[in-house]
């Protein structure tokens, strides 16, 4: 018993140390200009003078007008990805050319409210809302994953893209690998 106190006395000590050293003043708030007044350029924003005029532009994948759009449709998954249950779908609305997303989702295959696989195909309905509406053509790409893990590209991962019109209801796409391109 008296071994077992002393073997965890260190222990005891140490937790002790670091509640008084973690003892001090309050955090106080920092200081800095509101969120919509732009950085000036000490402070990392791009100066503008005639060296950078018009570096300080709007990301061309963003909305100009912070208007947005919706996508709505299906993926229909068939041969052996109709079968996985494990796995991940990353649908994603880009840019045509591009691969900075303009909105994206990430579906669960193991989640019971999309049902089971039907005649050789399963059905995957998804909707991509407050997506930033440009005035480029855009596609949509979808992705099947085994790990959900946007970082890896592992053996098994199909990724298709597909020209869509903007605020497009009704999408229907087909990913089968036995159709590969």
């Amino acid at each position: 018993m008296t071994q077992s106190l002393l073997a965890r006395f260190p222990r005891f000590l140490g937790c002790l140390g670091l509640l008084l050293v973690s003892c001090g003043r309050a955090p106080v708030p920092v200081e800095g200009p509101p969120a919509s007044e732009p950085l000036p350029s000490s402070q990392g924003a791009m100066p503008n003078d005639e060296i950078h005029a018009g570096l300080q532009a709007q990301n061309p994948h963003q909305a100009p007008s912070g208007e947005t759009e919706t996508f709505a449709g299906v993926v229909r998954l068939r041969g052996e990805l109709a079968g996985r249950e494990q796995a991940f779908l990353f649908i994603s609305v880009m840019p045509e050319g591009s691969n900075r997303p303009l909105g994206s989702t990430k579906v669960a295959l193991a989640d019971p409210v999309l049902g089971p696989r039907q005649e050789g195909e399963r059905a995957i309905p998804f909707v991509l809302e407050d997506v930033a509406k440009i005035p480029a053509a855009v596609e949509l790409q979808v992705w099947f994953d085994l790990d959900g893990f946007v970082d890896s590209k592992e053996e098994g991962s199909l990724i298709r893209r597909f020209p869509v019109e903007h605020a497009a209801s009704g999408i229907d796409v087909v990913l089968d690998p036995s159709t590969a391109e």
